[in-house]
């Protein structure tokens, strides 16, 4: 398996609308089987880790609330999660037009939904303590100066085992 990572939430947002469209998925919301996600806070009660990978199944739009979608999971390795679940929209919501007061404004809303997004590309915030056997390092500029740059560019290179490509 792969992985490509970026520095920033706004290269990561593009780069994910990017892939997800280019691997089939067309829609701005979740809506079918064998889409990509990553799994952004912990939900102990469903065996869910901050970072976890996760595909989707039976996708539907939630009836109940307009915030949310319901969904079938899987783990990496094809381990289902606990029947159908509600994730919510937010996250995905930021793919389309990004608004920074979204999550502030949604928090209770959130609460009791799981929290992810498109998993396709990940922030290398994110991905410290992974590895991938290839990776694909996008490399945005991130860093406020060279010392940064450096330090975020020897983190996406270690999260590879054997294949590395960084595109500048």
């Amino acid at each position: 398996g792969g992985q490509v990572i970026c520095g920033t939430n706004a290269m990561r947002r593009w780069l994910n609308t990017a892939m997800k469209r280019a691997a089939g998925f067309g829609g701005d919301f979740p809506t079918g089987s064998g889409e990509k996600i990553i799994c952004l806070r912990n939900r102990h009660d469903l065996g869910l880790i901050n970072g976890m990978f996760l595909t989707l199944t039976e996708v539907r739009p939630d009836a109940h609330d307009a915030y949310a979608f319901s969904a079938m999971v899987e783990t990496e390795d094809g381990t289902s999660i606990g029947g159908r679940q509600s994730f919510w929209r937010g996250e995905y919501a930021d793919h389309i037009a990004f608004d920074p007061e979204r999550g502030r404004r949604e928090w209770q809303i959130r609460r009791g939904l799981i929290e992810s997004s498109w998993g396709y590309a990940i922030t290398c915030h994110k991905a410290q303590g992974s590895q991938w056997e290839n990776v694909i390092a996008f490399d945005d500029g991130f860093g406020r100066t060279a010392a940064d740059r450096n330090r975020w560019l020897y983190t996406a290179i270690t999260r590879a085992e054997k294949g590395l490509v960084i595109l500048a």
